[in-house]
C-alpha cells in the first residue's frame, strides 16, 4: 500500500477501539471495515492488515509496510504487542492523532486568509503587467510625456515581464523545487531552524511547536513501554527538525556512556525550560511518560493560541502591503495622466 492520509488513519484507529471494545476480536474488526467502511483508502489499510494477519505477522509488522505511517506510532504499538499494553496504546495513540489532525484543521483555517491575499496580490500584479499596463504604457510613449520615476518603475517591471515572463515563470518553479530538495538536507535544515530562532515571534512559537511534538511522542512511546533510549532512538526516526534529530542522536550516545537525557537537552536551544525541568525531574523519580503526554496537552493549547496571535498581526501587514501596492499602481498611472491633462 502506498499511503493514507492522517485523518483516515484516526477515522481507521478510531474504528478500531470502538468495535475492539465491544467484544469483537481485532481480526473481525479488520474485516468489519473492509466490508462495511466508505473510504477506499480506509478499506485497502484493512484489507493489507488482514492479509498480513493471515501470514502471521503482527499489526505493527503491517502498518510498518504502509508509507506516510509515523515510526512513533509503529514503535509504540510494537511495544504495546509485546507488553500487553496494545489496546491502551492505541487510544492514546488516536488522542494523539485528534490533537495533530485538529491542529492541522486549525493552522488551513487561520493562515487561509493570508494565502488568499497573497494569491490575490500576485494574480493582480500577474495580470496588470501582462494586460493592463502595455496599454497605459503606449498612450504614455505616444504623447511623449516626460514621466515621473513611479511611472518608470511600472514601464519598467511591466517590460520584463512581457519580455521574459517564460524565464521569470522558469526560475521561480526551479526555486521552488530546489528549496524543497534543499530542506531535506540536515545541514540545510539546522541553518534554516538557527535564522527562525533568531527572530522573536517566529522563535517561541517554533520551540513551542517541537517541544509539543517531544512531549506528545515521547510520552506515547514511554507509556508504551519502550526504554528512554529506544523512545529517543524512534522519535529522532519521526521528527523533521534537522536539529532535533542531531539534539537526540547526541543524547543517545550520551545515555549509552550513563548520563541523563537531561544532560544533552540543557545545552540545546531549542528546548524551552520548563520541558527540560520535568525531564530532568521525572527521568529520575519515575512517571516521565505521563508527565510528557500532559504537558504535551499544555503546549498544543499554548501553540494554537500562539499561532493566532502571529497571524493576527501578519493579516493587517498584508492588507498594508496591498494598500501601498494600489495607491503606487494609482499614482504610476494618474500623475503622468493628470500631466498630460494640463499640458493639453
Amino acid at each position: 500500500m502506498k499511503v493514507i492520509s492522517k485523518e483516515n488513519l484516526l477515522i481507521f484507529f478510531e474504528a478500531i477501539v470502538a468495535l475492539t471494545k465491544s467484544g469483537i476480536n481485532l481480526y473481525e474488526t479488520l474485516v468489519l471495515i473492509k466490508q462495511t467502511n466508505s473510504k477506499k483508502e480506509i478499506r485497502r489499510l484493512a484489507n493489507v492488515l488482514i492479509n498480513s494477519m493471515q501470514q502471521g505477522y503482527t499489526i505493527s509488522d503491517a502498518l510498518a509496510t504502509v508509507k506516510n505511517i509515523p515510526a512513533f506510532i509503529i514503535g509504540a504499538l510494537k511495544a504495546g504487542e509485546v507488553s500487553g499494553k496494545f489496546d491502551s496504546i492505541l487510544e492514546t495513540i488516536v488522542n494523539q492523532l485528534k490533537m495533530e489532525v485538529e491542529m492541522t484543521k486549525t493552522i488551513k483555517r487561520v493562515t487561509l486568509y493570508p494565502k488568499f491575499m497573497i494569491a490575490t496580490i500576485i494574480a493582480a500584479l500577474v495580470v496588470c503587467l501582462k494586460f493592463i499596463f502595455p496599454t497605459f504604457i503606449d498612450m504614455y510613449s505616444g504623447q511623449g510625456a516626460q514621466l515621473p520615476w513611479v511611472t518608470l518603475m511600472l514601464i519598467s517591471a511591466t517590460n520584463f515581464v512581457n519580455n521574459y515572463y517564460q524565464w521569470v515563470a522558469g526560475i521561480v518553479i526551479l526555486s521552488i523545487i530546489a528549496m524543497i530538495r534543499l530542506k531535506k538536507i540536515i545541514y540545510i535544515q539546522k541553518k534554516i531552524e538557527w535564522i527562525k530562532l533568531k527572530i522573536p515571534k517566529v522563535s517561541y512559537l517554533y520551540k513551542i511547536k517541537q517541544n509539543k511534538d517531544l512531549a506528545n511522542y515521547m510520552g506515547l512511546l514511554l507509556e508504551s513501554g519502550l526504554q528512554l533510549g529506544e523512545a529517543v532512538e524512534i522519535f529522532k526516526d519521526s521528527t523533521s527538525s534537522g536539529m532535533m534529530k542531531y539534539i537526540l542522536a547526541q543524547s543517545n550516545m550520551n545515555m549509552a556512556q550513563g548520563k541523563f537525557l537531561s544532560d544533552t537537552l540543557k545545552d540545546s536551544p531549542l528546548i524551552i525550560p520548563y520541558m527540560l525541568e520535568i525531564i530532568k525531574i521525572r527521568e529520575n523519580s519515575g512517571g516521565l511518560g505521563q508527565a510528557l503526554l500532559d504537558i504535551g496537552k499544555y503546549l498544543e493549547s499554548d501553540y494554537e493560541i500562539e499561532l493566532r496571535k502571529n497571524i493576527s498581526i501578519i493579516e493587517p501587514t498584508l492588507t498594508l502591503i496591498i494598500g501601498l501596492i494600489v495607491a503606487g499602481i494609482a499614482a504610476a498611472i494618474m500623475m503622468p495622466t493628470i500631466g498630460l491633462a494640463i499640458t493639453f
